[in-house]
């Protein structure tokens, strides 16, 4: 802590291990957590988990540069994902997975067979998401990184035609984003990427769609026709939105071939889904697939 690292980290098991036997929970460099930061319940609570969406995510423990007090694991600061601090670090951890909802993985992240005709693998979280609750993260559509806004000036596919997305480089000759422009694809590596409109109507019709809350979150559980596996799809709603819970709004890859504003996209809600056109300037959800 502050007054005594000398202003900087220090190798990692130099201190004493807490009474669980781990180094270096408090102090050192503080350590980001998956929770996204809000204000917790007034209500007592177990390992609460903080809000379903939000910019900012939780550091805990306290680093080099903090006051004694300050050094606990209880204590709380927030901090934007996208940026570094030379006194945050992290710690891994593992957990096992549900051998009923996942069939292998792919470059690191799991996947579930749904049997469907096309071969098609489906990702059993989002891109930006720890478990198949979490809602993730949103993008525009043809971009591959979160931003503080999502508005039609500061998204550079919005009016653009077909054949200027094709000149671009942002859409292929069938009219679906290229590797480059995939968010699943930048953010997942491997053979991951968006899936097609064609194929989002492949789940559709393939599955059988139930809405459920699973651990406190509403969506779907989209059970396969063939062989009963399933994914869980939250109502992750739309960027800067009052209606998580609600709807669930999934971009694809397919571009439209005459509206210069819109991109596919999967709607879905508790009566109904389908997959039609949206604004391309919006922060949308994605579930990666993979073949």
């Amino acid at each position: 802590y502050t007054d005594n690292s000398g202003s900087e980290t220090h190798d990692v098991k130099t201190k004493a291990a807490n009474e669980l036997g781990i180094y270096d929970m408090s102090g050192n460099v503080e350590d980001w957590c998956k929770d996204r930061y809000g204000s917790y319940s007034s209500n007592s609570q177990t390992n609460p988990t903080g809000p379903l969406s939000g910019s900012y995510r939780v550091c805990r423990g306290g680093s080099w540069r903090s006051s004694a007090e300050n050094c606990r694991v209880s204590n709380r600061t927030d901090r934007y994902p996208d940026n570094s601090y030379n006194y945050l670090g992290l710690r891994l951890c593992i957990s096992p997975e549900n051998e009923e909802n996942i069939s292998g993985i792919e470059n690191g992240y799991g996947y579930v067979d749904l049997g469907l005709p096309s071969g098609l693998k489906w990702a059993t979280c989002n891109v930006g998401a720890y478990s198949s609750e979490d809602y993730g993260n949103y993008y525009a559509w043809g971009e591959t990184s979160t931003k503080k806004g999502y508005y039609s000036d500061n998204c550079p596919t919005y009016g653009l035609s077909v054949s200027e997305l094709q000149s671009q480089g942002y859409i292929d000759s069938e009219g679906n984003l290229t590797s480059s422009h995939d968010a699943a694809t930048a953010n997942w590596g491997g053979s991951w990427r968006m899936p097609t409109r064609i194929e989002m109507q492949e789940l559709i019709d393939n599955c059988t769609w139930t809405w459920i809350t699973q651990n406190g979150v509403n969506g779907y559980k989209v059970t396969s026709k063939v062989n009963n596996n399933y994914i869980f799809l939250p109502a992750a709603g739309i960027w800067s939105s009052d209606d998580y819970g609600l709807y669930g709004l999934y971009w694809n890859s397919s571009s439209h071939e005459s509206n210069s504003s819109s991109a596919g996209r999967l709607y879905f809600d508790s009566v109904k889904n389908y997959v039609d056109w949206y604004h391309r300037y919006c922060g949308l959800s994605v579930r990666p697939v993979f073949e």
